[in-house]
């Protein structure tokens, strides 16, 4: 009884923590551009960041490409002007999962990013192999002095 006690309070952290945050009704779509879109990156530890500066970029680049041999070097930009969104959902003990940005909303210079969690469902053939799914996108020419990021869980259903 005690560890279904854990399993249900765990369930209820991880719905509090992803619950959708109220956007306003009269905030407007942002178009983002995929930057890169990976199942195999260096990244342990689930996390959602909107970067806004140079150093920071090449930092969340680099970490994220740690696995590569040789790593890429990264895009020309600059984050200041177009902030870059990176979202990665740790390290998953196979594949078929998957991390994407759904939408951008902006109202009053707050951004709001909606991603999407994928998940293998049942009957889904996997790879076996260790992932860390991530995905990095730049909302071109914005002017967001905050944002805030609302996650969806999503399944792939393999049995039809």
């Amino acid at each position: 009884m005690m560890k279904y006690s854990w399993v249900l309070l765990a369930a209820m952290i991880l719905m509090a923590t992803t619950c959708n945050k109220s956007v306003p009704a009269d905030a407007e779509d942002v178009p983002f551009r995929v930057l890169e879109s990976k199942a195999y990156g260096g990244f342990q530890q689930p996390g959602y960041q909107l970067i806004t500066n140079q150093e920071e970029f090449v930092a969340m680049w680099e970490r994220a490409h740690a696995n590569a041999i040789p790593a890429p070097a990264p895009p020309e930009m600059n984050p200041e002007e177009s902030p870059v969104i990176c979202a990665f959902m740790g390290t998953r003990n196979s594949g078929g999962y998957s991390i994407t940005v759904e939408s951008v909303k902006v109202h009053k210079k707050v951004a709001y990013i909606t991603l999407v969690e994928t998940g293998p469902g049942e009957g889904c053939m996997t790879t076996s192999a260790i992932t860390s799914p991530y995905v990095m996108a730049v909302i071109p020419d914005a002017d967001i002095l905050s944002h805030e990021f609302s996650i969806r869980q999503d399944t792939t259903n393999c049995l039809n």
